[in-house]
C-alpha cells in the first residue's frame, strides 16, 4: 500500500498525539491517585474511546488500573501506602464477598477488635444490627459505620488521628487498646505472604495491630486476593498468627495450599 507524503505526515502526527496524552496521563499521576473518565477526556481533549484505549496500553504496563468511574495511579516506583480514597477504590466487589462471609464468624455477644482499611469497614457496615456486640478500634470510619447500631456498643480508641487515613495512632490509642479482651480480632493488611507473614507500608499502627493480635482469643485476616501479590517493606507478624483467611474467589491455589499447611484456615468468598 502507498502511503503519500501527506498520509504519512498525518499518521505521524497522530502518533506524536497519542504519545502526548501518554505523557499527560502519566504526570497526572503526580497530582492524584485517582482520576475520573470525565476529567481525563477534559484533560486530553479526546473521546471516551480513545481515553479507554490509551488507558489499556498504560494498564499492560502496570502503571494503572481502570475502575467503574476512573483509573487508579498504582505503578509509582516508590513503596508508599494507598491513601483511604485510594483504598476503596481498589477491588470494591471482592471486599463486599469478603466482608459478608466473614460475618459467619461472629457470635452474638461477642467482643470484636476491628482494624483500620476499607475491607474491615465494609465488615462493619454489615454487622447485623440485632446482633448485641462489642467492639474496640481504632479507626474513625469502622466507628461511625457502627453508629446507628443500637445493640453495638463502640468503643473508639484514642490517639493521634492520622490525616488523610482517618485512623488514630500513637501511645495513647495503644495503651487503650491493651485494656481490652476480645472474642475475635479482624484485621486488614497491605500484603500477605506464607513465609514473610503480615507486612504493610506504615510502622505508626503496627504496635496497634499487634497488641489486637496479642489481646484476642481469635485472629481474622480478611484481605483480597491482590494482596497476596502485593509487598511492604514493614513486618507486622507472622502469619501463624493468623487463625482464618477471608478472601475471594480469585486467589491463586498455590496462596490456599501455603496457608493451609501453615494449619491456617482458608475461606473463600464467592
Amino acid at each position: 500500500v502507498y502511503i503519500g507524503k501527506n498520509q504519512e505526515s498525518t499518521r505521524c502526527n497522530v502518533h506524536m498525539l497519542k504519545a502526548e496524552r501518554l505523557e499527560i496521563i502519566k504526570e497526572l499521576s503526580k497530582e492524584s491517585e485517582i482520576v475520573t473518565w470525565d476529567r481525563l477526556m477534559e484533560q486530553l481533549d479526546a473521546s471516551k474511546a480513545t481515553v479507554f484505549r490509551d488507558i489499556d496500553e498504560l494498564e499492560k504496563t502496570g502503571i494503572v488500573k481502570k475502575t467503574r468511574g476512573g483509573v487508579i495511579f498504582c505503578g509509582n516506583e516508590e513503596n508508599r501506602e494507598p491513601s483511604d480514597k485510594l483504598r476503596n477504590h481498589i477491588n470494591p466487589t471482592a471486599k463486599v464477598k469478603i466482608a459478608t462471609a466473614a460475618i459467619s464468624l461472629i457470635k452474638d455477644h461477642d467482643f470484636l477488635m476491628l482494624d483500620s482499611g476499607s475491607t474491615v469497614t465494609e465488615l462493619a457496615r454489615r454487622l447485623h444490627k440485632n446482633l448485641h456486640l462489642g467492639v474496640a478500634t481504632y479507626a474513625l470510619s469502622v466507628a461511625m459505620a457502627l453508629m446507628d447500631s443500637e445493640n453495638t456498643d463502640v468503643y473508639l480508641v484514642g490517639g493521634q488521628v492520622r490525616k488523610h487515613f482517618a485512623a488514630c495512632h500513637g501511645y495513647l490509642a495503644e495503651k487503650m487498646m491493651a485494656e481490652f479482651h476480645a472474642t475475635t480480632c479482624f484485621l486488614g493488611a497491605d500484603a500477605v505472604s506464607a513465609e514473610e507473614g503480615i507486612t504493610g507500608y506504615n510502622s505508626m499502627d503496627v504496635s496497634l495491630k499487634r497488641i489486637m493480635i496479642e489481646r484476642s482469643e481469635k485472629v481474622v485476616l480478611l484481605a483480597d486476593h491482590s494482596k497476596f501479590k502485593n509487598k511492604a517493606f514493614m513486618h507486622i507478624t507472622p502469619i501463624d498468627s493468623i487463625d482464618v483467611v477471608v478472601t475471594d474467589e480469585e486467589i491463586e491455589d498455590q496462596y490456599i495450599d501455603a496457608l493451609k499447611e501453615k494449619n491456617i484456615k482458608v475461606i473463600k468468598a464467592y
